[in-house]
């Protein structure tokens, strides 16, 4: 049977979890098909190179506000014939609500079409048209179910297929959080506002002001349009910007405990599978993936979405009992391996695209 050819789309601004999926995909499946990228994005196409893709890449010459885009969409338009021809590619992968454009256009050249949906869909300008461009996908591949119930009636349920994310691999579990010591707290993400790493902060304030024996630090790992403000809301408190981390390894074993407070929307975010997967007890917003990957609260403690009084409460149980820490520890692992192993998304890839 000939390898299938694949070539993957995505604007790639801002770097965030579908481009790091798009480079595991691509490790994912290495010896099942051959993956290519068009890129004007320097950061992604230095990521994708070193996951194994054949990167095309291009210099964009509209870099005034977002032409580059629309230079994008040109340049994409352009090179869909040439690659067919000239590379024999016969697969197109797209990530995102824009890159939906490039489905009708790939259909007509013969190719077979694959959407990722990464987060649920809402009532936003940008998404309006995608439900009628996806009905040129030959498949959708939702990162959870909570994705896919939120995809239109419109949209035949055959081309629809839910694949979870999934991590690397479950690290060894480290020892963690004692009675007496300060609790170590971890945020990773984008810092822009709706995945609310403000709430922490004020969760932090109400901790404080109960005396010597809620004593909480953050380590906040990331980048966004949101720092300064979160920089400026943070000032008295004991946290420490750490900046975008290429390896977020040595955040995740030295930490107690992983918030991740995001008001929403999400479709399975990484970082909470990454932070379950070494064993690191987690706190997350109620949202209905994590009610979904959690086992509706089963694998890990939720809050109520933008209730930092809430927040703070969970935190004060993770303070009291290191005993409740370590079991929520134990049982993200187990969820996880269970759930969300490579070799349990790869068996789901080869049966749901015929690789």
């Amino acid at each position: 049977m000939k390898q299938r050819r694949i070539l993957l789309v995505s604007y790639g601004i801002p770097f965030g979890g579908a481009e790091i999926y798009m480079g595991r995909l691509a490790q994912l499946l290495q010896g099942d098909a051959k993956f290519y990228a068009l890129c004007g994005n320097e950061k992604l196409a230095t990521f994708l190179s070193g996951s194994g893709v054949s990167v095309f890449s291009y210099v964009p010459v509209l870099n005034w506000r977002d032409l580059w885009k629309l230079e994008y969409l040109l340049v994409c338009t352009v090179m869909l014939p040439y690659l067919r021809l000239r590379h024999g590619i016969d697969t197109l992968w797209i990530q995102g609500f824009r890159e939906a454009l490039f489905l009708p256009w790939a259909r007509v050249l013969g190719y077979t079409t694959i959407a990722t949906m990464h987060v649920t869909l809402e009532r936003s300008i940008s998404q309006v048209l995608y439900p009628y461009l996806i009905l040129c996908a030959h498949k959708v591949i939702c990162v959870s179910k909570s994705v896919s119930e939120s995809v239109p009636a419109m949209v035949p349920r055959r081309t629809l297929v839910v694949v979870p994310n999934w991590v690397s691999s479950v690290a060894e579990p480290v020892r963690r959080h004692s009675n007496g010591s300060p609790l170590h707290m971890l945020y990773v993400g984008r810092l822009i506002e709706y995945k609310g790493a403000s709430l922490i902060f004020d969760a932090m304030r109400q901790l404080t002001s109960k005396g010597d024996g809620h004593r909480v630090s953050l380590t906040v790992v990331g980048d966004g349009s949101y720092k300064g403000e979160l920089e400026r809301q943070a000032v008295g408190l004991d946290v420490q910007f750490a900046g975008f981390l290429n390896d977020t390894s040595a955040a995740y074993r030295n930490a107690d405990l992983f918030i991740n407070p995001t008001l929403g929307p999400e479709g399975s975010s990484l970082v909470n599978l990454e932070a379950m997967s070494y064993g690191l007890p987690c706190i997350l917003s109620d949202l209905g993936v994590n009610r979904e990957i959690t086992d509706d609260g089963q694998y890990a403690l939720l809050f109520r979405r933008g209730d930092a009084t809430d927040l703070c409460a969970k935190i004060e149980m993770c303070l009291s009992s290191p005993t409740l820490l370590e079991r929520y520890g134990q049982l993200a692992m187990s969820i996880v391996a269970g759930n969300h192993s490579p070799d349990t998304a790869h068996a789901r890839y080869i049966e749901e695209i015929g690789l």
